[in-house]
């Protein structure tokens, strides 16, 4: 047991370091009032993307336990990207929208 759980820790410290971009992007939307938004990243970030990646990694490639844990990571890294995009473009529109009104 205790190679297996070694082999999993050494695959999934990647997951945090991707961590960050979700949860600021997740900040975001939450802190404008955006819940939904803060939601939708919470399902893509836990079902869609990790799914498929584990699935691909270990049934299709053959990986096994390893390519459960390697879907993970590599779910996880995909969604880092989406919600730093999705979070980048909205406070653009914040910026565009908000432009004039607000003086330093």
């Amino acid at each position: 047991m205790a190679p297996t759980i070694a082999a999993f820790l050494q695959v999934i410290c990647f997951f945090y370091i991707f961590m960050p971009p979700v949860v600021m992007s997740s900040s975001i939307f939450q802190g404008t009032g955006k819940e939904m938004s803060s939601l939708t990243l919470a399902i893509l970030r836990n079902m869609i993307p990790m799914i498929i990646f584990a699935y691909i990694l270990a049934i299709l490639l053959n990986m096994g336990e390893r390519g459960v844990w390697w879907g993970i990571v590599a779910g996880d890294i995909a969604e880092g990207i989406v919600a730093y995009v999705w979070a980048r473009f909205y406070i653009k529109r914040l910026q565009d929208t908000y432009k004039g009104e607000v003086t330093s």
